[in-house]
Formats: structure tokens, C-alpha cells, sequence
């Protein structure tokens, strides 16, 4: 699908049976399909939705039982989001600050309701030494989730806005 008012290219695939009509189906996804623009785009796979800033690019996905991990980058940083399933279970003998901790390898250094800050970092990825890594960890109670946000680079960037569902 071309988008004129962009100057952008949408690819839409759907899976399913070559005897089945896609026609119907087909109209009711184009005739909602919106292509944003502004700073920020909005990003959703398998219950994680992020608002990211436009100079960052998707470069890997995992999908692993119980967990998706994706990973973004730009010229100056990395951003790593992950979503958590059974919340429930992986808070039942902790805070989420301390869990927050563990999943980032960063240090807990405020919490406030469902969402904790994080900061420092223990092993800066290749190419950003000497810089500072900052995350969050918020949990999501009606999805029974957790999603953490760790982001490696310059600035500061207000994370937890970054986060949708909550």
C-alpha cells in the first residue's frame, strides 16, 4: 500500500487458507489502516505497545516462552524493550524495583505504584562505552505483565512515556 501523504510503502500480509475468500477481510484492515506521523510512531508485537521516537529502527526480535524481547537503535543509542508474562508469579517474593534490577542488570533507584526507575548498567553494549544506560519496569496488573525499557546511549528520555497499556 503506498501512503501519498508520507511518501511511505506498507507491506500488509495475512496468513491463512488459499481456499478461504481474503476479500472482506482485506477491506475492514485497509479501511482502517493509519499511517502515523510526528516524533513518535507506535509499535505493538504480542502485547507490547511502545511509542518510539522515529530515529529508532527495530534491528532483532525474540520471541521466547513467556517473554519478547526487541531491540531498537539508532546512530547514538540502543533500546531493548521486553515484555513478561505471569507477573503474578515472577512479583510474588519481591518488589518490582527488585525484579527490575535483576531483568535490566541496572539498580533500582525509584519506585513509584507499578513503575520503578533504573539507572547505571554494568556492561555497556559495543560501540556505546563510556555512556550511561537508563530503564524502567512497569507492571501491567490487568494483563498480568511486566515490560521493562532499558535505553543505552545520550540524553535523557522520559521512558515510562514510552510505554502504552497503562
Amino acid at each position: 500500500m503506498w501512503d501519498d501523504g508520507h511518501g511511505r510503502v506498507f507491506l500488509i500480509e495475512r496468513s491463512g487458507p488459499s481456499r478461504d475468500s481474503f476479500k472482506q477481510e482485506a477491506r475492514a484492515i485497509l479501511g482502517g489502516f493509519e499511517a502515523f506521523s510526528g516524533d513518535t510512531i507506535p509499535w505493538e508485537v504480542l502485547g507490547l505497545r511502545l511509542r518510539l521516537p522515529l530515529r529508532l529502527a527495530m534491528r532483532r526480535f525474540d520471541a521466547l516462552a513467556g517473554r519478547i524481547a526487541v531491540r531498537f537503535a539508532s546512530r547514538f543509542e540502543m533500546v531493548v524493550a521486553e515484555r513478561w508474562s505471569l507477573a503474578d508469579r515472577l512479583l510474588a517474593q519481591t518488589t518490582l524495583a527488585d525484579w527490575g534490577a535483576k531483568a535490566t542488570r541496572l539498580r533500582p533507584v525509584d519506585a513509584v505504584s507499578n513503575l520503578a526507575y533504573l539507572a547505571g548498567g554494568t556492561k555497556p553494549p559495543l560501540g556505546l562505552l563510556g555512556v550511561r544506560a537508563a530503564g524502567v519496569a512497569l507492571h501491567l496488573p490487568e494483563e498480568n505483565t511486566l515490560v521493562t525499557l532499558v535505553r543505552t546511549g545520550r540524553g535523557t528520555i522520559p521512558l515510562q512515556d514510552w510505554v502504552s497499556g497503562r
